[in-house]
């Protein structure tokens, strides 16, 4: 059984803090949220933004918050205090669809409908780089480890996912088409490995050293939207539109637990900072914790 941490209608997304005290959640309505992990009180309200919100992110010491919204837009807000930072606009102000922090917090990217992965310097909002990634919407994105490199997943007229230099902003290389579209994207802690879900349901696993193919997983038989390593890279999960969520191991190359369906799609899956807690969270807005073991 599951603790309900929270059940809130409106809730589309959410990201966890770090040291596992907090949580943001973006919802239907353009209110970006800030909560208490342990009792599921709200903290504080960033209100700016007026559509969908479709991704929240929070930087590694949990200081900035980002919130990416469907009218073009992604806000960048200080998390102690509420204060908005800056609003940033990609080039095309198209839908934005992904973003992520860098490992240090002194980078944003996103990326979206006007396929472009832009980079935004958090202290000032000032766009950094940008550049094209293929032929079709950047569906997710991602930092290494180390901050070198963004994986950053397509959509489905693509289906690929391109490794670029954060430096430089050159590609580095391109994974093979996929069975559909990169929906959701996870480096492991040591970046030895980068987790691929596509919208069939599939999770496929690469090796980071030579970008060769280790492992396919058959876990879900829906999009998957969400991917989180935990904190040792034993284990992955991943929450799907089937309404389920997952735990796979990438040593093993298999899906080793896949829940029962939920009432509502799943729309995203974190380890808690203990590594022994998923949290899942389904558009039905309920957030729930798991206990799953060591990490």
């Amino acid at each position: 059984m599951a603790d309900i941490i929270l059940e809130h209608d409106h809730i589309n997304t959410f990201a966890l803090s770090r040291d596992g005290l907090t949580f943001a959640s973006g919802r239907l309505d353009g209110m970006v949220e800030q909560w208490s992990l342990a009792d599921g009180k709200l903290i504080r309200s960033f209100d700016g933004q007026i559509g969908e919100i479709v991704d929240v992110a929070l930087s590694p010491d949990g200081s900035l918050l980002a919130s990416a919204c469907v009218t073009g837009t992604v806000g960048l807000w200080r998390s102690a205090t509420g204060e908005l930072v800056a609003v940033l606009y990609g080039e095309r102000q198209l839908w934005p669809r992904a973003i992520a922090f860098s490992p240090d917090g002194k980078t944003l990217a996103s990326g979206g409908t006007d396929r472009i992965i832009s980079l935004w310097d958090t202290a000032t909002g000032v766009l950094l780089k940008a550049f094209e990634n293929g032929d079709d919407d950047v569906a997710s994105v991602t930092f290494s480890p180390d901050g070198t490199m963004i994986a950053a997943g397509a959509g489905e007229a693509d289906r690929r996912v391109r490794i670029w230099n954060v430096a430089t902003g050159t590609l580095q290389t391109t994974l093979d088409e996929g069975p559909g579209a990169v929906s959701a994207l996870a480096f492991s802690p040591d970046g030895s490995t980068l987790a691929l879900g596509h919208s069939d349901g599939t999770i496929k696993l690469w090796h980071a050293a030579n970008w060769m193919l280790a492992a396919t997983l058959d876990a879900h038989d829906g999009d998957l939207t969400s991917l989180a390593f935990n904190q040792s890279g034993s284990i992955v999960a991943a929450a799907s539109e089937d309404r389920s969520w997952s735990l796979s191991s990438p040593k093993l190359g298999t899906v080793l637990f896949r829940s029962l369906s939920n009432k509502e799609t799943m729309s995203g899956a974190e380890f808690g900072a203990d590594g022994r807690t998923l949290y899942t969270i389904d558009y039905g807005g309920r957030l729930r914790g798991w206990k799953i073991g060591g990490n």
